[in-house]
This record gives C-alpha cells, sequence and structure tokens, in this order.
C-alpha cells in the first residue's frame, strides 16, 4: 500500500491521430498553453504531464482530465517516474493540480461530489398536479426581523501559472520552444474570462473566441465550458482592451493582465 508521501505522476500514454486536433485543444485549456505547445505534447507520447503530485492533487485532475478521456486518449497515473521521454517542467503547479473540476466540496465532512448539468430531455421536470387548496394556516403575530451579519466574502485571486516548456530526461530529447514573444513591440498583455458562463451566454462567448484564435466553432464551445478561459495570451495594450470591449457588449467581463514573460 503506497505511504502518505508517495509522488505520483500524470502520463499522457496515447493520443489517437484523428482526434490529434482536439486533443490539443484541450491541452491549451487545461496548462493555459499555446497551441503550438499543446500539439508538441499531443504528437510526443507517452510524456510525462505532471511529476510528484500527492493524492490530493492527483485527485484534482481526474476531474478534469473526462473531456480527454472521451476523445481516447490514454492517461496513467503511476508512481514510477517515465524513463527515457521528455516530460513538462512547471515552474509552478498548473491549476488542474491545485484546483478540482465540477466539484463540490461539502464544508462539514469534506466529502467531494462530481457535479454535472442536468439533461432535462432525459429527465423531465414533474408533472403539475391540482388538488384543493390548502387549508389556512391562523396567522401568526409578526416577529421582529432580525438583524442581517455583515460577512466578509473573502475574494481568491490566482496566480495564472506560466507555460511549461519540455525539458529531456535522459539526454535523449530537446526541449521544445516556447512561441516567441514580441517583446520588441512593447509590453504584452493577457487577457482571460474568470466567470461561470450561462447557458446563454456560451454560444455568444464561442463566436468570439472562435473569430480572436482563429479556431472552429465546436472548438471555441469546448473553450467556453471552462471556467478559466484565456482569450489572448499575448497582446497589445490597445488589442487587449478592443477584446475587452466587445465581451462587454455580450454582457461579459474579462480581465486584462500583464503577460507572463517567458524563461530564459
Amino acid at each position: 500500500m503506497p505511504q502518505p508521501d508517495t509522488a505520483y505522476y500524470v502520463i499522457l500514454k496515447s493520443v489517437p491521430e484523428e482526434h490529434l486536433d482536439d486533443v490539443t485543444t484541450e491541452l491549451m485549456t487545461l496548462f493555459n498553453l499555446e497551441r503550438a505547445n499543446a500539439a508538441e505534447v499531443a504528437s510526443r507520447a507517452p510524456i510525462t504531464l505532471i511529476s510528484r503530485l500527492t493524492r490530493r492533487q492527483v485527485s484534482n485532475v481526474q476531474t478534469h482530465t473526462p473531456p480527454l478521456l472521451k476523445l481516447g486518449v490514454e492517461i496513467e497515473i503511476t508512481t514510477e517516474p517515465l524513463q527515457g521521454r521528455p516530460a513538462l517542467s512547471w515552474p509552478q503547479l498548473p491549476y488542474i493540480a491545485t484546483h478540482p473540476g465540477n466539484v463540490f466540496v461539502c464544508p462539514g465532512c469534506g466529502d467531494r461530489f462530481l457535479v454535472s448539468q442536468l439533461d432535462l430531455s432525459t429527465h423531465p421536470a414533474a408533472p403539475v398536479t391540482h388538488g384543493p387548496p390548502p387549508a389556512e394556516e391562523p396567522a401568526l403575530a409578526e416577529a421582529a426581523p432580525e438583524e442581517e451579519e455583515d460577512v466578509a466574502v473573502a475574494e481568491v485571486v490566482e496566480e495564472e501559472p506560466e507555460p511549461a516548456k519540455l525539458e529531456p530526461t535522459q539526454g535523449e530529447v530537446e526541449p521544445v520552444p516556447l512561441a516567441e514573444d514580441d517583446a520588441d513591440k512593447g509590453k504584452a498583455f493577457r487577457v482571460s474570462i474568470r466567470q461561470k458562463l450561462k447557458r446563454s451566454q456560451k454560444n455568444e462567448v464561442a463566436g468570439l473566441l472562435a473569430k480572436f484564435q482563429d479556431i472552429s466553432e465546436k472548438q471555441a464551445l469546448k473553450l467556453a465550458n471552462r471556467p478559466l478561459i484565456t482569450v489572448l495570451k499575448s497582446a497589445s495594450k490597445q488589442e487587449a482592451e478592443a477584446v475587452k470591449k466587445e465581451f462587454r457588449e455580450i454582457g461579459i467581463n474579462v480581465r486584462v493582465s500583464p503577460a507572463a514573460k517567458p524563461r530564459g
């Protein structure tokens, strides 16, 4: 039986060739990667995605991987590091390792419950029944309203992880170069959405994502289902503000923040 301090490795073992493009899009979303780097990762399986995780962190990762599994991707969780193959090196753990996806954590007992959207076509609402009106209850004297306590709500600000880079484990594979930042043109900015979208908002958001990222509507709709959406990873201030304005016109607030600088 593994000890509590056992380190776990998440390995991308295989990717179906016919779903390579869709898998690339999922990896972009899950790990906040540029398309070129995500495509490189998908094409170089088997490859270690994240190293040295705890059991709880592995549980977090597993709540984010169902879209990949539906595409036929084979993912292995193991305590044995993958030898002779490349591995992603993270300056800090990615979001999917530190935060559960579509999971409700009971504040009382700490148990976790997977949350999914109810399909009303297969779970119709209960029929309305008619019966005699309920008997009137005796009126009760109104109690004095209780004063509501002011509860401070802390705002959690998550730092976006820096892009990962590939590094060889035994000197056999060259690192994957990160996409070049246009640093000579001034400061770069990231545009992202950090809110849970309503069903009625997803199509409009997907339309703008397809426009700004030059991807298909199908790929854009998948991105629109994520709790954290990177619209543009590196843009000028003028471009970022123009994108922000278009999203505001459909009622979506976006965040414009300095883009992460590439590691030397």
